[in-house]
């Protein structure tokens, strides 16, 4: 009897322990993820609160803070979010806004949150749309002729400080598209005029401005604070050098400023960022010198350019993939516009948004992170090691009219936020980030289209609510889960240790 008696005299001290634990350990935030978890960077939270949306891709806020997801396959949803006592954000309610199969990635919101458009891979569209009762109305046609094979996104971008414009981006008919050599192709970011749509739609070659062009497929499109206009650009595969391959680790992907579009003397405007000719360098080791890509082209000993010079790369800066002694790389560093930064090949980053609150010290991600261009990288499939699958940020300067980093500095420049936990499993074991928004709280929320979520993340501040990691769905898009969802793994390593140590006292005092 007195080994019960110790136990019963033991088990309240026991019990007080189990108190101890941190709150967050028995509740996180969010859903299951659908695939292996990703890998969260310290001072992060993530989780998923929608996990059986059919295709999300870009996706903006109206002015009642309801989501609104071009979902390929379904069309416009709307996707209305909670958040509970502890902070934790989950899905309220869901319903189609648009159902329209054909909508497959473009979405934008007029300034004044009345007009909303979207985007198929021929045209794009405006309803009238009425934010407190989620209703639209009046669908017309604002751009057409963007048929074409090949990359199909159109995306579309409303800039603060230019609400009368909406900016179209339409990608190339194939990996290497050389209708854009022409300046009324495709391979495109063009200005539009929305502050008067007419009654018959625009053609995008024909009425359409050029903000860029000789862009392969700038899938992502953003506004820094200061007016300017970046977007993100997404590079060729299977690319060779002359006879040299080199396409494992070039070329790399781009981020590109346009100048600000307001700016009467943008000296950016309607200026050609070299595709199909010129590439971003990446790996310098990979990339032959131009001289011995002549050599080996015109078996000539001494080859060399008309001025006599070879150009030396850098980083960032491009090359040209068929160099001759009359358009060679110093043709394409001279007369083609390079990019601000670049980014590591095949990484697919298809948007940028920049964060930028009314009161950057009363919003989630705080002053440190005010200005800054955030991109998510879709991921490869044409390198033996697969790279991106990731959520990052790129630091602007303070007044967010230009990155930190240089060009030259552009390996070190993108950091991440969410990675693959093993990119050896990608892409069908990861996630896949496609759009970025901003909500009023300065959380953002994040799409991954071929696992059907919708995911936020947010800083930590010490409060430690949400997943790093947490659990997994194999059940890819499906389930009605609990927004409860899975505790962080991570916070429970030492329960066990805790236990054993309890019980082992326990063994010792009862004499077991």
């Amino acid at each position: 009897m007195a080994i019960f008696r110790t136990i019963r005299y033991r088990l309240p001290f026991v019990i007080s322990l189990f108190a101890l634990l941190p709150s967050s350990t028995y509740a996180a935030c969010g859903l299951p993820y659908n695939q292996t978890p990703p890998d969260i960077e310290d001072g992060w939270i993530a989780y998923p609160i929608s996990s059986n949306l059919k295709y999300p891709r870009h996706l903006v806020l109206d002015t009642e803070g309801t989501i609104l997801i071009a979902d390929r396959g379904t069309g416009i949803v709307a996707l209305k979010t909670k958040t509970d006592k502890d902070g934790c954000v989950s899905e309220d309610s869901r319903n189609t806004l648009i159902g329209d199969r054909n909508l497959n990635h473009g979405i934008a919101l007029s300034k004044d949150g009345k007009k909303l458009f979207a985007s198929s891979a021929q045209e794009a569209y405006v309803w009238d749309y009425d934010a407190a009762t989620g209703k639209v109305s009046n669908k017309k046609t604002v751009v057409q002729g963007m048929n074409g094979d090949g990359h199909t996104t159109r995306t579309l971008f409303i800039p603060d400080v230019a609400p009368d414009k909406l900016l179209v981006s339409m990608g190339s008919e194939g990996n290497m598209d050389m209708k854009c050599l022409e300046r009324d192709g495709g391979c495109a970011v063009r200005i539009f005029d929305i502050g008067s749509i007419p009654d018959s739609p625009y053609e995008f070659s024909k009425d359409g401005e050029i903000l860029g062009w000789g862009l392969r497929n700038s899938v992502g499109i953003g506004e820094s604070a200061d007016g300017g206009i970046w977007t993100v650009e997404n590079s060729a595969d299977n690319m060779k050098r002359g006879e040299f391959d080199i396409h494992v680790d070039n070329p790399g992907e781009e981020v590109n400023y346009h100048g600000r579009i307001n700016d009467d003397n943008n000296e950016l405007k309607g200026k050609n960022y070299g595709y199909p000719q010129c590439f971003t360098a990446w790996d310098l080791e990979d990339i032959p010198k131009e001289q011995d890509v002549l050599r080996a082209a015109t078996n000539d000993p001494n080859p060399g350019p008309t001025d006599g010079n070879f150009w030396t790369l850098e980083i960032g800066q491009q090359f040209s993939l068929q160099p001759n002694r009359t358009f060679n790389d110093t043709t394409c560093n001279k007369e083609y516009i390079a990019p601000r930064i670049a980014l590591e090949s095949h990484t697919a980053p298809l948007d940028i948004k920049f964060y930028k609150p009314d009161d950057c010290a009363k919003s989630n991600f705080g002053c440190d992170f005010n200005n800054t261009a955030f991109i998510t990288q879709h991921g490869s499939w044409n390198r033996p090691d697969p790279a991106g699958y990731a959520v990052g940020y790129i630091h602007f300067t303070d007044n967010g009219a230009e990155p930190r980093a240089s060009v030259k500095q552009s390996e070190d420049a993108f950091q991440a936020i969410l990675e693959p936990e093993d990119e050896d499993a990608c892409p069908d074991d990861c996630f896949r980030p496609v759009g970025i928004a901003f909500d009023k709280d300065g959380r953002m929320f994040v799409t991954s289209d071929s696992t059907g979520e919708l995911v936020v993340i947010e800083r930590d501040n010490g409060k430690g609510k949400g997943q790093s990691g947490g659990g997994s769905n194999s059940n890819n898009g499906g389930g009605d889960e609990s927004a409860a969802g899975t505790v962080e793994i991570g916070k429970w390593f030492w329960v066990p240790a805790v236990v054993a140590g309890v019980w082992g006292g326990l063994q010792g005092l009862a004499g077991f």
